[in-house]
């Protein structure tokens, strides 16, 4: 495997760098949508009556976390195999 110049594999730069894209388009919605179900559990019951914000709002956060959790696991591997290498080297 071809290295660059600071000794990391491409392919690990390439996990990294797509474990930070899976975190942010997975993670800002996640919030966004966490935010609206809690406004909807906390806030006035007029403003969501049937506690629509509160059910789509907890499902969505769910399948935005998929996403957030994924990217959070490959930045934890890169991570493990660079201290492997600092230890092999």
């Amino acid at each position: 495997m071809t290295q660059n110049p600071a000794g990391r594999s491409h392919r690990s730069i390439v996990g990294r760098v797509a474990g930070l894209v899976l975190i942010v388009l997975g993670g800002v919605p996640m919030l966004f949508t966490l935010s609206l179900a809690i406004r909807s559990a906390i806030g006035d019951a007029s403003s969501d009556p049937h506690g629509y914000g509160l059910i789509f709002g907890s499902f969505l956060a769910i399948l935005f976390a998929i996403p957030t959790l994924l990217g959070a696991l490959l930045l934890v591997f890169s991570v493990r195999n660079r201290s492997k290498d600092r230890v092999q080297t």
